[in-house]
């Protein structure tokens, strides 16, 4: 037979071996917590600069089929000219939306956004004229300088995200390793 005493004693036991349960696994849950949205940190600064190469890319592209155009003359060479501007505006969008949160990437958007627009419209009146002058060595450096500040406006912003992401990846080694 089991002795009153002992039977408060178990459940004594019992009780705190729950609440210390429960506490762990409260504990548990929240250092989880945290190291899911730490790590979700570290993949949407990777999604932004993902998006400021696929708008290079784009840009890129544009520019290579201008010149695949203007040797050729072949009009296969400007679809991807004349959808470049849905894909540079979808791209330029993603990257605002991702980095709402960050005033200094908005302004830089807005400024990538001007220097990307004016290299496309540029290379748009380049294609323009094309049939009827020849075009200048002068106009062909105009089209290199502002791809210029587009490569310089995409490298200071993946610049601030190579930073956010060396703040962020430390804070996840730290908590992983906590």
């Amino acid at each position: 037979m089991i002795v009153k005493g002992q039977h408060s004693r178990i459940k004594i036991f019992f009780l705190f071996a729950t609440v210390a349960l429960l506490a762990l696994s409260f504990m548990s849950y929240v250092r989880i917590k945290n190291l899911i949205d730490e790590s979700e940190w570290v993949d949407h600064t990777q999604a932004v600069k993902s998006e400021l190469d696929k708008t290079f890319s784009v840009l890129n592209e544009a520019e290579s089929n201008e010149r695949g155009y203007m040797l050729t003359k072949d009009s296969a060479f400007l679809l991807p000219i004349f959808t470049a501007d849905t894909d540079l505006n979808l791209h330029l969008s993603t990257i605002a939306s991702l980095t709402k949160d960050n005033p200094s990437q908005q302004q830089n958007v807005s400024e990538l956004r001007t220097v990307v627009f004016k290299r496309l419209d540029y290379l748009k009146k380049i294609l323009d004229d094309a049939p009827t002058s020849s075009i200048t060595t002068q106009r062909w450096l105009g089209g290199k300088t502002l791809m210029d500040d587009v490569s310089k406006q995409i490298t200071k912003m993946q610049n601030e995200e190579n930073k956010l992401l060396t703040v962020r990846s430390a804070t996840l080694n730290k908590s992983a390793t906590a």
